[in-house]
């Protein structure tokens, strides 16, 4: 077998593929903007549908989507700072989250993308802001997102805000 030496494209390493990264942040976005829709329809009892398909699958989708927009985000990130310094100088560096580096320390600093996407990466968990009201079975996410890892055997925890966090991604879409 021989390997092919032609490169589809003309930059060194992955180009952002906007169009699949701005959809999975849509994707991403609708999710947390669905839950409380969701959980209205819910009624008590182990016969209720939408309780039965929210229980099952939202809390995994949305992990999968933000571990697949920081990965494909983490990547343009770095072919850009090597092909187009000048546009990675200007790329957004809003604050998307908080990170507390220790589970001994109170102090928390602010998490910009390229920052939060390695977290999303590097994460052991992901656990999520859940909303009960008066009815238990109603329960709906809140769009912030818990991070949890380690590094060099401090444990961190990092709080991820879901608005901000997707309008920086489709800032960078725009922008690449």
């Amino acid at each position: 077998m021989t390997e092919s030496t032609s490169r589809f494209h003309s930059v060194e390493g992955y180009p952002l593929d906007s169009g699949r990264v701005s959809l999975a942040t849509y994707r991403l976005l609708s999710h947390f903007s669905a839950s409380k829709s969701i959980a209205d329809l819910c009624i008590p009892g182990p016969d209720c549908p939408f309780s039965g398909l929210r229980d099952e699958h939202e809390q995994a989708e949305i992990a999968h989507l933000l571990i697949e927009i920081a990965t494909l985000v983490r990547i343009a990130q770095d072919s850009l700072h090597h092909n187009s310094p000048d546009v990675a100088a200007a790329l957004p560096q809003a604050n998307v989250g908080t990170l507390r580096e220790s589970e001994s320390s109170q102090r928390r600093t602010q998490l910009g993308l390229r920052d939060a996407c390695n977290k999303i990466i590097h994460a052991k968990d992901i656990t999520f802001d859940v909303r009960r009201e008066e009815k238990w079975y109603a329960r709906y996410l809140m769009p912030r997102v818990f991070l949890y890892g380690t590094f060099r055997r401090e444990h961190w925890k990092a709080t991820l805000k879901i608005r901000p966090f997707c309008a920086e991604v489709f800032e960078l879409c725009r922008i690449t």
